[in-house]
């Protein structure tokens, strides 16, 4: 291990730890908008109090560590368009694949976790797009095509009433990794327990 990357885990160790004292927590409300401008991600900013939290419950002996570096293969040495050395991925898939390595659930892979991907955003291809991550997450994606529904303009997962299984909790993972809400109804015209409806909020879509 680099002293580089020792250094960063000793400030990210300092940081969590005075983030968790008494007199931070009770100036969030001060502190959220220095997040909101200097955090650029795509969690909502309200989920971020409680996925600290979260970590900071996880039993170190349960944290895996993976390191995106030269060293690793994942990324090259190059240059932005300003002339300044960053770090660029050295293939398309290497890092995704080791973003689904780390976060992957056997579960979504067992029997009856069949899922449909309809598109009612009008946009082509998009069903066959997006429907590729279910897949690489171990989801059986039957088929993909155009919702009877069309004109949507928020995405959905759908558990449909109509299939039998016991798949809530695989439908509710899905509707996390996709963050769009979970519903129960029947869906006709689909064969599978699970149905994504795409809406034009899907950012492949935009």
């Amino acid at each position: 291990m680099t002293a580089r990357v020792q250094d960063q885990q000793a400030f990210l160790a300092a940081l969590r730890h005075q983030a968790l004292t008494p007199s931070t927590l009770l100036r969030t409300s001060n502190l959220l908008p220095l997040v909101r401008r200097e955090l650029i991600t795509d969690l909502p900013y309200n989920a971020l109090p409680s996925l600290g939290l979260a970590y900071a419950r996880v039993p170190q002996a349960r944290v895996t560590h993976a390191y995106i570096d030269i060293a690793s293969g994942l990324v090259q040495s190059g240059w932005s368009s300003d002339r300044q050395s960053i770090l660029l991925p050295t293939t398309s898939d290497g890092i995704p694949a080791l973003v689904r390595r780390l976060t992957h659930d056997p579960a979504l892979g067992r029997m009856g976790a069949g899922v449909t991907v309809w598109d009612g955003s009008g946009t082509a291809g998009l069903a066959a797009g997006v429907g590729t991550a279910p897949r690489r997450d171990g989801f059986v994606v039957a088929g993909v095509g155009s919702t009877p529904h069309a004109g949507r303009t928020h995405t959905v997962v759908v558990r449909n009433t109509l299939v039998p299984g016991s798949v809530d909790d695989v439908t509710q993972a899905l509707g996390q990794m996709l963050q769009a809400p979970v519903l129960a109804r029947p869906e006709r015209g689909a064969r599978t327990p699970i149905v994504v409806l795409l809406g034009s909020d899907t950012p492949t879509a935009q």
